[in-house]
Order: C-alpha cells, then sequence, then structure tokens
C-alpha cells in the first residue's frame, strides 16, 4: 500500500478551504461531490436521502485512466502491468473498485438514487442529461438540453479551467507543468482505452476478476 499512498494530502491542503464548512455556510439546496465509498458518507444520508447521482464506468477503462492520473498527479513511476495488479488488489487509493461500487449499486431502486454510468453518458450523452434532469425534477426546453449537452462535451470540458483541474496542478507543480509535460487532466475520455494498453492476458485476468466481484449482483460491464 505505501506505494499508492501519496504525497497529495500535503500536496493540496493549501489550496482547499475547510470543505465541511463551506458546505455548511452553501444555501439549499447545495450539490456536494465526492470519491468516498457510501460507508464513509454521514450516517443521516439513510434518513435525510438526498438525491444521489453515482457514476461508474468499466474497471478495466477505469483502470487505465486511473494509471494515468497517478503518474501525473503523483510521480506514479510504475509500469501499467504493475498498476494492474494493485488495481485487481484493491492495493489503490480508495480502495477496491466493487467496494465502492456495490455499495451503491444495491441501492440503484431507491427514488433518491440515479445510476450512471460512462459509457452510457458518452453514447449518448443528450438523453443522459434529460435522465438527469427528469431525477433531479428540473424542465428544461430543447435549448436548455442542447447548451448543456455542448458545454459538458469532452472537447469543452478538456479547455473548462472550472473542471480540467490544469490550474490547480500548475500551482503545485509549477507554473506550465501539463504544457511542459505534454499531458492533461482531461486525457482522453474514450470507451474500451484499455484495448490499447492490455494483454489479452491482463484482459482476461480483469474478465475473471470482475466476474467474481460481481456474481449474484445483476451488474454487467
Amino acid at each position: 500500500m505505501s506505494v499508492v499512498l501519496y504525497e497529495y494530502t500535503e500536496q493540496f491542503k493549501s489550496l482547499f478551504t475547510n470543505s465541511v464548512e463551506y458546505v455548511k455556510s452553501l444555501p439549499s439546496p447545495r450539490f456536494i461531490k465526492t470519491h468516498l465509498p457510501y460507508q464513509l458518507l454521514p450516517t443521516e444520508i439513510d434518513k435525510v436521502k438526498p438525491k444521489i447521482i453515482y457514476t461508474m464506468r468499466n474497471p478495466k477503462d477505469l483502470c487505465v485512466s486511473y494509471y494515468y492520473h497517478c503518474k501525473l498527479l503523483h510521480n506514479f513511476n510504475v509500469e501499467f502491468e504493475t498498476f494492474c495488479e494493485l488495481f485487481l488488489n484493491d492495493a489503490v487509493a480508495y480502495g477496491g473498485v466493487f467496494n465502492h461500487y456495490l455499495e451503491f449499486w444495491k441501492r440503484r431502486n431507491d427514488e433518491n438514487v440515479l445510476i450512471l454510468t460512462y459509457e452510457e453518458m458518452k453514447m449518448d450523452l443528450k438523453n443522459t442529461v434529460i435522465k438527469i434532469a427528469e431525477f433531479m425534477e428540473k424542465s428544461l426546453t430543447d435549448k436548455d438540453i442542447n447548451s448543456i449537452v455542448d458545454f459538458v462535451s469532452f472537447g469543452k470540458m478538456r479547455k473548462n479551467k472550472a473542471c480540467n483541474c490544469e490550474s490547480l496542478v500548475d500551482n503545485v507543480k509549477g507554473a506550465d507543468f501539463f504544457e511542459k509535460k505534454g499531458f492533461h487532466f482531461i486525457r482522453n475520455g474514450e470507451i474500451a482505452d484499455w484495448k490499447n494498453h492490455m494483454t489479452d492476458e491482463m484482459s482476461t485476468r480483469f474478465d475473471k476478476w470482475i466476474e467474481r466481484n460481481t456474481k449474484g449482483t445483476n451488474l454487467h460491464f
């Protein structure tokens, strides 16, 4: 585990305010984004039942994306195959992917929970926007929908300083870090990019691992 316990906190803690106090100060309705697993969310969540939108991705592509994330932000200098071994053994930050996925997945039929996949967002962004609007009980015109679809498209998100994290990381890593390295926080956003990285043997191992962890859950990738 020491391999993947980064200097993240020391690097970034000075750049963020007290998030709990900040959220408390926001007017309702509030929007909160978190990477935490369900079991680490506030215990009141089961009683209050706020609306939860949870996204998941094919674990193979998730592994590839996370590998580049760790290389970019945390000087994670290991080969991809080594990272795959860590990923398959739940030895990465935030723990095992299925420990995370399944806690939300088993609540998928709750009225306050909407489960989305990265793949459906990529393949049909417009209908995903409509689905989210209906879940949030918001009325959108066709113009609104088209505007949102354009705004959250991969190309626009990659250039948007509000979400591409490039200014944030430049503050930590040094000015023009991304330009010098030729990297992007928002990398390529493609589905099935794992095919460009995994050997047939590693792909088969992932398939068996996914099948073993999703057996009896009706969760498929």
